[in-house]
């Protein structure tokens, strides 16, 4: 199988991909007799930023609160931030939790939770605040695993 990426940067260092000579981006949709990607998929895949702030354009779903945080992508998703700007809620469509993320006082993420599987992720830092290691629990098993 051929396949090809082709993409180039623009000045804040963003990837965009040239959708014509990409073929690992899924073409589900069909112009005319060409396989293209579908307008609903671009706002996800391949969304148009502004040149102005860096942001995803109006019109394509994406929401922001007064920080700058994405509140609301095309999915339908929604994330919550605590005060410290951190993420931490994810939830989808019918406000399901998709994703827990608790963090210390010195703001590095600490725990990793996914309600629909059970998975829970502890993250654990040596003195230097490095992360040596992280181990995914068994199913509904914390479990920790420093590998220093």
């Amino acid at each position: 199988m051929n396949w090809n990426q082709t993409y180039t940067f623009d000045r804040y260092g963003n990837r965009n991909f040239n959708e014509n000579l990409t073929t690992t981006l899924p073409k589900g949709c069909v112009d005319g007799s060409t396989a293209v990607i579908c307008e609903a998929d671009k706002k996800m895949l391949n969304p148009n930023l502004n040149a102005s702030d860096n942001r995803m354009a109006a019109g394509q779903g994406w929401i922001y609160d007064a920080a700058g945080n994405v509140i609301t992508d095309p999915q339908g998703r929604s994330f919550i931030y605590d005060a410290e700007n951190k993420q931490v809620l994810v939830s989808g469509q019918w406000s399901v939790v998709s994703g827990q993320y608790v963090f210390d006082g010195d703001g590095k993420r600490v725990k990793k939770h996914v309600p629909s599987t059970g998975e829970l992720t502890v993250f654990a830092y040596n003195a230097g605040g490095t992360r040596p290691h992280r181990k995914p629990a068994e199913a509904g098993t914390a479990r920790m695993r420093n590998s220093e």
